[in-house]
C-alpha cells in the first residue's frame, strides 16, 4: 500500500510491488555495502532481503511472522542502492529548497558552497540559516503578501504548503504580532525542531 501524499489514502499500486532483488535491481544508483554513504533512508539489500538504513549502524527490516519489523546492527548486506521512488533530504539539496523557496531562485555557486560550509563546520546552524534568508533584503525586495510570506514559513520549516486553519491562525498573528514573532513561533515549532535534528544529523 503506498500514498502519493500524506493527503491521500493509501492504495495499491502495481508497478511498486517488486521483490528484495527487484528493488535493488531498479536502483540506478548503489554500490557495494562496504561504502555505504550515510544517508537515512537508503536501501539495503542481501539475496531475496531488503532493510531501511536509519544511520548510525542501524537498519529497519521485517524479520517475518515470529519478529515483525525490527531496528537491527546486522552488516550482513552485500548492497546499498538509492530508492528511484523516494526522494532523499541532503544539505546540499535542502538548501537549494530554501533559495527556491524564499529568494525564488536557484543558488548561485559561491553562495550554495558558502552556507554548506557554514553548516558543515558547525559555524551556523539550519536556524540561523534560515533566519538569515527571512530577513535578508533580498527577500524584503520580493514585496511579499502576508498570505505568501507565511506559504515560505511552510515550505522552509515544515516542507508542505499550509494547511487552511493553520493559515487563517497564524495570518491572524502575523496581523496582531508581526511578522518577526510568527517567524521566533514557528522556530520553537516541534514540526521544525524534528527537522532541524535530521539535518544536524545528516551533516
Amino acid at each position: 500500500m503506498m500514498s502519493p501524499s500524506p493527503e491521500d489514502p493509501a492504495r495499491y499500486i502495481a508497478k511498486y510491488d517488486v521483490s528484495a532483488d527487484g528493488m535493488i535491481a531498479l536502483c540506478k544508483e548503489q554500490g557495494d555495502y562496504k561504502s555505504l554513504p550515510e544517508i537515512p533512508g537508503i536501501l539495503v539489500w542481501k539475496k531475496g532481503h531488503i532493510g531501511i538504513y536509519e544511520g548510525n549502524g542501524v537498519t529497519i527490516e521485517d524479520k517475518g511472522h515470529a519478529y515483525g519489523v525490527v531496528r537491527t546492527k546486522d552488516t550482513k548486506w552485500t548492497k546499498w542502492g538509492i530508492c528511484p521512488w523516494w526522494e532523499y533530504i541532503t544539505i546540499t539539496s535542502w538548501l537549494s529548497s530554501l533559495y527556491k523557496d524564499v529568494l525564488n531562485r536557484t543558488p548561485d555557486a559561491d553562495g550554495l558552497q558558502y552556507w554548506e560550509k557554514q553548516l558543515r563546520s558547525s559555524a551556523q546552524s539550519p536556524t540561523q540559516v534560515i533566519y538569515f534568508f527571512l530577513t535578508s533584503p533580498e527577500l524584503a525586495q520580493r514585496n511579499l503578501s502576508d498570505d505568501d510570506f507565511l506559504t515560505i514559513l511552510y515550505r522552509v520549516f515544515f516542507d508542505r504548503e499550509p494547511d487552511e486553519a493553520g493559515k487563517n491562525y497564524w495570518l491572524g498573528q502575523i496581523k496582531t504580532q508581526g511578522r518577526d514573532n510568527v517567524v521566533v513561533g514557528f522556530l520553537y515549532s516541534q514540526e521544525w525542531h524534528d527537522m532541524e535534528n535530521y539535518l544536524l544529523y545528516i551533516l
